[in-house]
């Protein structure tokens, strides 16, 4: 909201609440103080200002009696900012659902996609590679996460093999 709107959110309470209005005038620092509850409103989104006032008129919410007036600028501010701080915890959930939406459509898709091996010749490779890896664990007794560069060596070759004699039956068909 800008100086203008503020203005404009002063007139509508002194509208709402004459005797507000009567105890503003009678105080003796009057311009500092609405220099600040100006400032304080910039704050806020107007419209969320103009929702609490409307809140007060209606009676949804309790209206501020004669020895709270000094904080009726500063309550306003409160309420606004609570309803700025649900309309963000609300944006961010609704983000979060889509977000969980659209990766759950993603694994949909990716799912129909997949196509599981149907050449028995690459099931049988695969198979063979780890065999390769447990027969390298099994001699080294480190995880594949602990290799070192002669462990993984050891397993380029092996699967070098497997490779070689697969290129072999390709050329023998």
């Amino acid at each position: 909201m800008n100086y203008t709107d503020a203005n404009e959110i002063l007139a509508e309470l002194k509208a709402f609440f004459p005797d507000w209005t009567t105890w503003v005038r009678s105080l003796d620092n009057r311009d500092a103080t609405l220099r600040v509850w100006i400032k304080s409103l910039m704050t806020q989104d107007k419209q969320h200002v103009l929702d609490i006032i409307d809140e007060y008129t209606s009676g949804k919410r309790k209206a501020p009696t004669s020895y709270e007036y000094e904080r009726l600028i500063f309550a306003i501010v409160s309420a606004a900012r609570e309803i700025r701080s649900s309309e963000f915890t609300k944006d961010a959930q609704r983000e979060t659902l889509k977000a969980w939406r659209d990766e759950q459509e993603e694994v949909k898709k990716r799912r129909a996609e997949y196509k599981p091996l149907q050449d028995r010749s690459m099931k049988i490779a695969a198979a063979q590679f780890a065999q390769n890896v447990e027969a390298v664990v099994t001699q080294t007794g480190r995880t594949r996460s602990q290799w070192t560069e002669d462990d993984r060596a050891m397993y380029d070759e092996m699967a070098k093999e497997v490779i070689d004699s697969f290129k072999k039956r390709e050329v023998t068909r």
